[in-house]
């Protein structure tokens, strides 16, 4: 773009001199915060970002992960490059920016097809019987646009999601529902008495406004394991006994899930590093007094869960390959 293109576009209000100014400070601080002054190219009175460098931009990998999407067949596959495409969405299009007229268009054409993309993935769940991902798409669409009607229309239409997860020797089940806020509910049921008790973080509320909580594990103390969202926002494991709640949080990790506990309290689930389309995930194992062991298949590519513990220390899970299969896993402890 030439120095009259990039005023234009930036600096729509400013006089010729304010715009030298201001265009001269702008790519001196980019080029600082790149790190190398070759990112910006400037030739026949026109600049441009250097292409042929290896690079990652939000906007390109959304666009390009939605043209996938159009192009797939059938129409179920078409789920992967959506969900891409919703992870390289990061926000508003140059949010906080004052820039002319066409940014304001260019970003509201990004949320009018990020809401299409959220829409399509809820569908898309729906017709496969995940009623809890197209509820957690739907849910998501309504956050971004509280006006979208269709947004509404397909969370209010959705299923309701009530499961059970674990039981343990004494005919004590755990599980959650989703209420209508769209928030988790995790709860015991004794199967002898059919009596139901919610499960709750410490010091939460036990109404609609509490946090999101999902109950996934029972041992045969009665002691509880799974996941909820802290005051943070992040999602954190937890080992729910008599005495104590324990907050199990991998140092670095985005989210933290338990899926099994055993007798002894060994808790066994998966961490995630990272967000969007270069997240990586991995399973870990939790005992009072001993910390976090990390369990990774060495056949797994950025992928491995553990879904399962018993009092031996054996572990069951899965991973997926280097050609994108999901793969189940046992794996044993080294005596």
């Amino acid at each position: 773009m030439s120095r009259e293109q990039l005023g234009a576009a930036l600096w729509p209000e400013q006089s010729r001199q304010q715009l030298g100014n201001a265009l001269h400070t702008a790519l001196r601080e980019l080029r600082r915060a790149l790190g190398d002054p070759g990112w910006v190219l400037y030739a026949d009175g026109c600049y441009a970002f250097n292409t042929s460098r290896g690079h990652d931009c939000d906007v390109e990998t959304f666009e390009q992960a939605l043209a996938e999407a159009r192009r797939a067949q059938p129409a179920g596959s078409a789920l992967p490059h959506l969900r891409r495409a919703i992870a390289a969405y990061g926000g508003d299009f140059l949010a906080g920016m004052t820039a002319g007229d066409w940014a304001q268009t260019r970003r509201d054409e990004l949320r009018r097809r990020f809401e299409a993309a959220l829409l399509a993935a809820g569908r898309l769940h729906a017709a496969a019987g995940r009623h809890q991902a197209a509820v957690t798409a739907f849910r998501q669409a309504v956050a971004h646009e509280p006006l979208n009607e269709t947004a509404h229309r397909e969370l209010m239409s959705s299923p309701p999601v009530d499961q059970l997860l674990g039981v343990n020797d004494l005919n004590v089940a755990v599980g959650f529902y989703t209420n209508d806020q769209g928030n988790n509910r995790g709860y015991e049921y004794n199967i002898r008495t059919g009596q139901f008790s919610r499960v709750l973080e410490p010091g939460a509320p036990a109404g609609l406004k509490g946090p999101s909580l999902t109950a996934t594990a029972i041992n045969n103390l009665g002691n509880v394991a799974g996941f909820y969202v802290a005051s943070g926002g992040t999602t954190d494991a937890f080992l729910k006994t008599a005495h104590h709640f324990y907050t199990l949080a991998i140092p670095g990790a985005s989210m933290t899930r338990a899926f099994g506990v055993s007798d002894l309290n060994e808790v066994a689930g998966a961490y995630t590093i990272g967000t969007g389309s270069s997240a990586t995930s991995f399973g870990f194992t939790w005992k009072p007094g001993h910390g976090y062991k990390t369990v990774s298949d060495p056949h797994g590519i950025g992928s491995t869960v553990v879904n399962g513990v018993n009092d031996l220390g054996d572990l069951v899970g899965f991973y997926t390959d280097s050609a994108g299969n999901t793969d189940g896993m046992l794996a044993l402890p080294r005596h």
